[in-house]
C-alpha cells in the first residue's frame, strides 16, 4: 500500500493511493480530489465552494482493467441546471479544454470496442454516486489503458481549471455539506476495501483511508 496526501486549508484534500497483491494478481490505484473551499479568497462564502470534487481510479483485475473518472456534483444538478451547465457541459473560458459532458459522450461509444463493459457497481448505496461517471471493464491491453488514460488526464485538467477558476459560493452549504458527508462516507465504507482489511487489518485500513479523504479525525 502506498499513500501520498496533499491538503491545503482553500483546496481541501488532494490524494493518491496504491494497492497491490501479485498472488492474487490484483492492484489498484486511486486519485481523489476533495474540494472543500474554493481556491481564491479567504471570506465565508469562499469556503463553501461548490465546484465538484475529481475521482479516479483504476484497478487491474486478472486480464482485466476496471477503469473510472467522475466528478461528483455537490449540488442536485437534476435541479439546479445552472450548476449543471456550469460544471457538465461547459469548460472554464479560456482554458481551451472539451466540456465533461463532450468527454462523457465520446467515451459512451467505447462501449463498442472489443472486450469493453459498462461498469455498475454491485451495492445500491453507490450506484447513484456513479451516474455521472464513466466507469468501464476492458481487457488489459497498452491500447485500452492508453484511451482511458487519456480521458483521466483530461477529467483532471478540467478539475484543475475549475479550482483556477474558483468556482462559485455554494447557494445551500447546509446541502452541499450533506452531499461531501455522503461522498466519504461511500468512500470509506465501499465493499471493494475488503482485500485492504484483509491484507492489513481493518483499524488500518480504516485510517489509510480516512487520511486518503481528509477526514478530520487523522488530517494534520
Amino acid at each position: 500500500m502506498a499513500l501520498q496526501q496533499y491538503s491545503a486549508a482553500l483546496e481541501g484534500c488532494l490524494s493518491s493511493s496504491a494497492l497491490a497483491s501479485p498472488q492474487q494478481g490484483f492492484g489498484t490505484c486511486r486519485l481523489l480530489g476533495f474540494v472543500l473551499a474554493s481556491c481564491r479568497g479567504t471570506d465565508a462564502a469562499c469556503r463553501d465552494s461548490d465546484v465538484p470534487h475529481l475521482a479516479l481510479e483504476q484497478t487491474l483485475l486478472g486480464d482485466k482493467l476496471q477503469g473510472i473518472i467522475t466528478l461528483w456534483p455537490r449540488q442536485s444538478y437534476s435541479n439546479d441546471l445552472d450548476y449543471l451547465h456550469r460544471y457538465f457541459s461547459a469548460a472554464p473560458d479560456g482554458s481551451g479544454l472539451r466540456c465533461y459532458n463532450d468527454i462523457q459522450n465520446e467515451a459512451y461509444e467505447a462501449s463498442e470496442r472489443p472486450g469493453w463493459r459498462h461498469y455498475q457497481p454491485p451495492a445500491a448505496e453507490v450506484k447513484p454516486l456513479l451516474a455521472a461517471s464513466i466507469a468501464y471493464t476492458f481487457p488489459a491491453e497498452e491500447d485500452n489503458l492508453l484511451l482511458f488514460r487519456s480521458w483521466a488526464l483530461e477529467v483532471a485538467a478540467l478539475w484543475a481549471a475549475f479550482l483556477q477558476q474558483g468556482g462559485c459560493p455554494a447557494k445551500g452549504p447546509a446541502a452541499l455539506h450533506r452531499f461531501d458527508s455522503r461522498y466519504f462516507s461511500c468512500i470509506t465504507t465501499d465493499p471493494g476495501n475488503h482485500l485492504a482489511v484483509k491484507l492489513f487489518g481493518e483499524q488500518t485500513t480504516d485510517k489509510l483511508l480516512k487520511m486518503a479523504t481528509g477526514h478530520p479525525a487523522v488530517a494534520s
